[in-house]
């Protein structure tokens, strides 16, 4: 999840840490009495986020609001967040279902060959031997066992190419191209 919104004063918000937003976490629902909430965290942003951290609030970017993270603990069933004015379960409350996102320019540099879910989005699929083109990135599907490119074919429908690495073979970002092991998915097609 991503969008454009810049320090112009569109829709009168300003990005915590850059211009795009991506999202980090889920606020799933408050804990205890004082304004603590349990958080999914999506990705290791918001774990190795340096307090007080500026974020925004919402259930899409367009729809945010400027939300200061305050405290942040590990508990047994996951991370517990502490915001700022929220100090009570019910104030917490307003959160629950919440996406919790920063700006672009927040986010860690990936090691190697790693690649931020957005930043494949859009980019054009083909196969790694014939060079037929397959389709664009439409999406990435988050499943328990693997993460899967939803490819959008130029006929309209859409296919789940798993992200492993027998089957991805290269993505090159700067060119707009992933290439796929023709083999893995020539039943597919």
């Amino acid at each position: 999840m991503s969008e454009n919104v810049g320090e112009d004063g569109q829709s009168g918000r300003t990005a915590a840490c850059g211009d795009d937003l991506v999202a980090i976490g889920m606020v799933r629902r408050p804990v205890g009495l004082k304004g603590w909430c349990y958080v999914e965290a999506l990705g290791a942003t918001l774990p190795a986020l340096p307090l007080p951290g500026n974020l925004r609030a919402g259930r899409d970017p367009a729809s945010t609001r400027d939300l200061v993270l305050r405290e942040k603990k590990n508990s047994p069933q996951g991370l517990v967040c502490k915001f700022e004015g929220l100090d009570d379960v019910d104030t917490a409350g307003t959160l629950r279902g919440l996406y919790l996102f920063c700006g672009r320019l927040c986010l860690a540099p990936l090691p190697g060959a790693r690649h931020y879910h957005f930043e494949l989005e859009g980019l054009t699929v083909v196969g790694a031997d014939s060079g037929r083109t397959i389709g664009l990135v439409a999406a990435i599907q988050n499943f328990p066992t693997t993460d899967a490119l939803e490819v959008r074919k130029e006929d309209g429908t859409t296919i789940l190419i798993s992200m492993t690495q027998g089957i991805i073979r290269s993505v090159d970002q700067a060119g707009g191209v992933i290439a796929v092991s023709d083999s893995a998915i020539e039943e597919i097609l």
